[in-house]
């Protein structure tokens, strides 16, 4: 009775040709906000130069393992509530509302005219997502990578479980203008061309149960309750056929 009727597959009837667009759609562009926090490093030939632009200490973590978090944290540029990072050598820059790649080029240019050969590289250390609900592992989860699709997130999140509900999942998204809601169904081939496809920064995705859930839950509260009774009834037949 629990495995019947309760799974559901992710893409059902899925076609190669919409396989073949995924990464052709809807590629997010998230743009820098205030308290992100940026990994920034630039690295050349002459790294005694270079590192004047680093302030990081390369041989701080090399007496351990150190999380992605707490890495970040101390050796990011945190984005100030202004829009501006202070980097070594070149002072303060704004670089609230700018792509990681403008943000790139920006620095790129500054640093070129400064040194020769040396290259600029930037990214995202505060990108995290916020998995909830009836998934195996609920939970803050870093990203690595520049972007990551629903169907990762999933993923990291150990998958959805046996009653959670791939067909109406919320996802909670911060903007500058306030949250805003949508949801999307994982079992739906087309989200693979939907501009939902993929996350951005600081999204919550809450998955909740199927009705058939509830309905368990009851029925076993049902099941425990009359296994009382019959064994309340059992006790008290033997005890009055002795007597």
């Amino acid at each position: 009775m629990s495995s019947c009727g309760y799974k559901q597959r992710y893409l059902r009837d899925i076609a190669k040709q919409q396989l073949d667009s995924v990464d052709r759609k809807f590629l997010p562009d998230y743009k820098i906000q205030a308290n992100d926090i940026l990994f920034i490093r630039v690295v050349g030939f002459n790294k005694d130069v270079t590192a004047l632009f680093n302030s990081f200490n390369e041989s701080s973590t090399s007496g351990g393992v150190i999380s992605i978090e707490n890495y970040s944290f101390f050796n990011g540029y945190n984005v100030t509530d202004k829009g501006f990072i202070k980097i070594p050598v070149l002072g303060d820059i704004f670089v609230k509302d700018s792509t990681l790649f403008g943000i790139q080029i920006l620095l790129q240019q500054k640093v070129d005219a400064l040194v020769n050969e040396a290259t600029v590289i930037v990214k995202l250390a505060s990108y995290k997502l916020i998995m909830l609900g009836e998934v195996n592992s609920p939970g803050i989860k870093h990203v690595v990578n520049n972007r990551i699709s629903i169907l990762e997130a999933m993923a990291l999140a150990g998958d959805v479980r046996d009653l959670g509900d791939r067909r109406n999942v919320l996802i909670i998204r911060p903007t500058v203008k306030g949250h805003v809601t949508f949801r999307v169904d994982l079992t739906d081939p087309n989200i693979l061309a939907s501009e939902n496809f993929y996350l951005l920064p600081n999204d919550v995705v809450y998955v909740e149960a199927l009705k058939a859930k509830g309905f368990r839950q009851g029925w076993t509260n049902i099941s425990i309750i009359l296994s009382l009774i019959s064994s309340f009834i059992v006790v008290y037949s033997f005890i009055k056929f002795r007597i």
